[in-house]
């Protein structure tokens, strides 16, 4: 088994939003790219920056494009629900 570990994405929201949602797709998009493809994404650390539920909003969007699971463990700091959405 192939795991990806992506860590501390601090998104957030109002003017300086753009760029850590655009880091994390990045990310996504290079993992992706990988060959052989990993299996999964583990992401640790802070998720969002404030907690904010539009910062999980974003979250969620860049993420329900995502082809493989994406999983975070209950210790990370101000996490929404547990796991992505199916794709």
């Amino acid at each position: 088994m192939r795991i990806a570990h992506l860590s501390d994405l601090h998104l957030t929201r109002g003017p300086l939003a753009a760029q850590p949602a655009a880091a994390l797709a990045d990310a996504l998009a290079r993992l992706l790219a990988l060959e052989p493809r990993p299996d999964c994404v583990i992401i640790t650390g802070d998720l969002a920056d404030t907690g904010h539920p539009d910062e999980y909003a974003t979250l969620r969007a860049i993420l329900r494009s995502c082809p493989v699971p994406v999983h975070w463990p209950d210790t990370c700091t101000a996490t929404p629900p547990r796991s992505s959405p199916a794709p």
